[in-house]
């Protein structure tokens, strides 16, 4: 079993090149999204996060809904 724990929601320097090395490490690591485009998970990534973050400023959603959704949201997409 693999326990995660990461913070990749821009708001430290770097956010970019972070986000694009965990989400590599996690295609290196975890089997089932070993087919991924690094590229291609990135930007869906990307993409989710900003809709989520949208969320928070338009309805008032907690951070902590950004966190929970992020990661799931991000597999659904791929994995349907």
């Amino acid at each position: 079993m693999i326990k995660l724990f990461f913070d990749l929601d821009g708001t430290t320097g770097g956010q970019d090149k972070n986000v694009k090395s965990v989400l590599n490490e996690l295609i290196n690591i975890i089997p089932e999204l070993s087919l991924l485009n690094p590229n291609d998970a990135y930007f869906q990534f990307k993409s989710i996060n900003g809709k989520l973050w949208s969320h928070i400023k338009n309805y008032g959603y907690s951070v902590k809904h950004l966190h929970k959704r992020r990661f799931l949201l991000w597999m659904n997409f791929f994995y349907r």
